[in-house]
């Protein structure tokens, strides 16, 4: 045998499977590779030849309708060739066709940037952008399962891991296998991005690894699932669209997605004769990858083809199948969302907030605005619980200022940003407004006389079994105090949702802060208080809570709301001498009611010491809010009784000058009087001389000469009655003026004493209430402190009062144990519904 002929006669088919994946774009190496397995006759080695054959061969590639409609047809490959390559990638699936001349990315002009916007469309396009080319990567395929290397299944050996009766389950557990296939070099395809959009930093981003293509979701025998058995990676299909420099379409990723998924399906979905689902067969595996790789125009330079099986084991009971692994950006499908909301006008004010659609009204720069500052210091904008933390301290300035905010402006809508380095106390002001809203909501439980009217009964009704479960509607009343905490970072969460219930995060004299502390303690596998919180996320610790939360034999709530609804509940264990009874760990260590009455006993009494608690902690926040009142009070009290004297100072001359001028005119008048009263003696004595009826008629010497001194007497005294009645005038005028200006001043002085009064007596309240409650107040004297004495001071706040708000929220918690205990029957109903599937996809 000539081997100079065969020059790959010793290599197996595994290895030549490998080679044809890697240099795909090899004509030459096409040619010698379709030679060397014509002399081959095993099946494996037929089914790579018809790979070669489709590689060499010359047909067009599938378009968005193919990909949705083709289910039976062979998948028809594009020659993979190096001049195919820019093609392919110039026209992925799902965005529009490029010119087949387009010029290769490696030549390609540098690209304009555009115009910045901020339009809210754009930059959640952008935003899609850079999640789409951010993928989960990997450097070893254990890197997926936690570094177990037991979990991973070759499928490039000569049988695949489900064939030949395939591998058992782990005891008590279903196996699954996640097939990845496929994968992207992520240094290769960082790289070749990085040749199109030039990244001038000092340190460039460094990548590494592989990221998955896809996955397939198998059962035990290597069949599809049912529903959702395919998952796509937006990376390989964003690949080429970037390297075309088309970043626009990276938007359009949503839409490609269900396309992709859908065709995928189509390919891996390969139904028998009677109408099951077929086991994967190599081939089959082989000629989806091809077509996946074909449709999303990836180049083979970035492709790696399928190599391994992820082993998923998921608890027997559950019916749905685990989650599949981490393809895509969390962010994608709410982007998309956002997307359309803003495009069809339904945008809601927090999202036009986030975008920066709605600007702020008003900003406030609470280091530098006391006034503002103090405003939202007001104590009646504390809540009334508090968080009872190690050493019960109340919180610092600006975290009590954060959390007054947030639960006082924020009850509609709105945005608040809290900023500060690690160890700054973020958490902890979580905490306290964790413990903010589950005091409100308490306070609207206490309203309920029985907690079961808080569940309206739907009319639906699932089977299970051979008995029923009814859903069950929440009062609007108790809804709207629900709190998520989310982050991009997974484990910053989880480090947050496993502290909140930790034995650390309280007082240690917090002794009667429990709530179902038998729960939380199998949860986190640690002293906990209570199940106030539970790490989920990704679909494994979902199902792990959902196995110890809800069905856990000895801790699990289904037992106690059982029990809590009349319904007995044991647990039988063997012993030497046969079996024994007895009650789950639950009911004795959460001491769970024998009853519904029982339950609506204890209910009663929660709620009376609930109101108790509460009523005493608003009397004293009440007080407090009367100091700050206080305090803003008397400084405008003396700033209006300086004032006021400055006006009196001012008006004390103003009025003795009007004095005087009204005296000088009363004199004037006086005089003018006299004048006027001597000149009326003379008339009257001139009108009783007057000449007889015939001394008149005939005109006589003596009426001539009496009628014309008597005429000189009449007007001189019409004269001076005249002047008289302007001088009187004047008079009245100059005297009301200064009665006025008078009687003001007389005003002013009174406001002062009465000013004075209530100032007084305003600081004796202040001093009363200082005594009592000897906290920091928030007064001018306190802005005067250096800066760091003011940030480390807990506002209005002493330790009584803080300590009272700890009750509250210790008494807010126990009313939710005992209202849960009153309507076990509804919530147990409805938490089965949920717990159902919980855990195995996301909600």
């Amino acid at each position: 045998m000539n081997m100079t002929k065969r020059p790959l006669i010793q290599k197996g088919v595994v290895e030549l499977e490998q080679l044809f994946d890697q240099r795909r774009g090899d004509a030459e190496f096409l040619n010698q590779l379709l030679e060397e397995l014509s002399e081959r006759k095993v099946q494996r080695a037929n089914e790579l030849r018809q790979r070669v054959l489709q590689a060499i061969g010359v047909t067009t590639k599938p378009h968005l309708t193919d990909v949705a409609n083709d289910k039976t047809a062979p998948i028809r490959s594009s020659p993979v060739t190096p001049t195919s390559v820019e093609t392919s990638i110039a026209s992925p699936i799902g965005t529009s066709e490029a010119p087949r001349g387009a010029t290769p990315s490696a030549n390609r002009p540098p690209l304009e940037r555009p115009p910045i916007t901020n339009d809210a469309d754009n930059v959640l396009s952008a935003w899609t952008a850079m999640e789409v080319l951010s993928p989960p990567s990997f450097r070893k395929p254990e890197d997926l399962t936690g570094g177990d290397r037991y979990r991973i299944g070759d499928i490039n050996k000569e049988v695949l891991p489900w064939e030949n009766g395939g591998e058992k389950s782990r005891p008590n557990q279903k196996l699954y296998y996640q097939l990845v296939l496929g994968s992207v070099d992520m240094e290769a395809a960082v790289k070749a991005l990085l040749s199109v959009y030039t990244d001038s930093r000092a340190e460039r981003p460094q990548a590494r690894g592989e990221a998955a293509l896809a996955t397939i979701m198998l059962d035990r025998e290597g069949r599809p699932v049912e529903n959702e058995a395919v998952s796509v990676s937006s990376f390989g299909w964003g690949i080429p669209v970037a390297l075309s420099g088309r970043l626009g379409d990276l938007a359009q990723w949503s839409q490609a997605e269900q396309v992709l998924v859908e065709g995928l399906t189509n390919k891996v979905v390969v139904k028998g004769e009677d109408g099951k689902t077929l086991p994967l067969t190599r081939k089959t595996i082989q000629t989806a990858y091809d077509w996946l790789v074909q449709a999303i125009g990836l180049s083979a330079q970035f492709a790696k083809p399928p190599a391994f099986a992820i082993k998923s084991y998921q608890f027997f009971k559950l019916q749905d199948p685990p989650e599949s692994i981490l393809l895509n950006s969390f962010f994608l499908d709410d982007l998309a969302m956002a997307r359309s909301l803003i495009t069809s006008g339904k945008a809601t004010p927090n999202l036009k907030r986030y975008l920066g659609v709605i600007k702020p009204r008003s900003r406030h720069n609470l280091m530098k605005d006391n006034e503002a500052l103090a405003d939202a210091l007001e104590p009646k904008k504390f809540p009334l619980g508090s968080w009872p933390g190690n050493g019960r301290h109340p919180l610092a300035l600006l975290q009590q200022c954060a959390v007054n905010l947030a639960i006082h402006d924020l009850k509609t809508d709105g945005i608040l940003a809290v900023n500060g380095p690690p160890g700054t106390g973020k958490t902890t002001l979580l905490r306290d407004v964790i413990a903010a809203l589950v005091t409100k909501r308490a306070e609207i439980l206490c309203t309920y006389d029985e907690p079961e009217n808080a569940f309206i009964h739907s009319g639906q009704k699932i089977r299970k079994g051979n008995a029923f479960i009814h859903l069950y509607r929440l009062d609007s009343k108790i809804t709207g105090y629900e709190m998520i905490v989310a982050s991009s970072n997974n484990k910053a969460v989880e480090n947050v949702s496993a502290e909140l219930p930790a034995m650390e995060a309280i007082a240690a004299d917090a002794n009667g802060l429990r709530y179902f502390k038998t729960v939380s303690d199998a949860l986190l596998q640690r002293d906990t208080w209570g199940t106030v919180a539970a790490v989920l996320g990704n679909g494994k610790n979902r199902g792990d809570f959902r196995q110890t939360f809800w069905w856990g034999e000895d801790v699990g709530m289904q037992k106690y709301l059982q029990q809590a609804s009349g319904n007995p509940q044991f647990i039988t264990e063997k012993t030497e001498t046969g079996t024994k009874q007895r009650p789950p760990h639950i009911i004795v260590n959460e001491n769970a009611p024998e009853d519904h009455e029982d339950a609506l006993r204890r209910w009663k009494k929660a709620r009376q010491h609930f109101r108790k608690v509460t009523a005493s902690a608003k009397t004293k926040l009440a007080d407090l809010q009367k100091a700050h009142d206080l305090l803003r009070s008397i400084p405008l009290k003396l700033e209006k009784i300086g004032s006021l004297h400055a006006e009196i100072s001012t008006m004390i001359p103003v009025v003795a000058a009007m004095a005087e001028r009204a005296r000088h005119a009363v004199s004037l008048s006086d005089a003018q009087r006299k004048i006027v009263d001597a000149l009326k003696k003379d008339f009257d004595a001139s009108a009783k001389n007057r000449p007889g009826l015939f001394s008149r008629l005939f005109g006589t010497q003596t009426y001539r000469s009496w009628r014309a001194a008597h005429g000189t007497i009449t007007q001189r005294f019409m004269s001076e009655q005249a002047t008289l009645s302007s001088l009187a005038a004047d008079t009245n005028v100059k005297s009301s003026e200064h009665a006025r200006a008078d009687s003001e001043l007389k005003q002013m002085e009174a406001s002062i004493a009465g000013l004075t009064e209530a100032l007084n007596r305003e600081r004796s309240a202040l001093e009363a209430i200082s005594q009592h409650y000897p906290g920091t107040f928030i007064s001018d004297d306190f802005f005067k402190l250096r800066h760091p004495e003011k940030q480390k001071s807990a506002p209005w706040l002493d330790a009584t009062t803080a300590h009272l708000r700890n009750d509250v929220f210790e008494a807010a918690m126990a009313l939710h144990k005992a209202f849960i205990d009153a309507a076990a029957k509804p919530i147990r109903h409805n938490l089965n519904v949920l717990l159902d599937g919980f855990g195995t996809r996301s909600l």
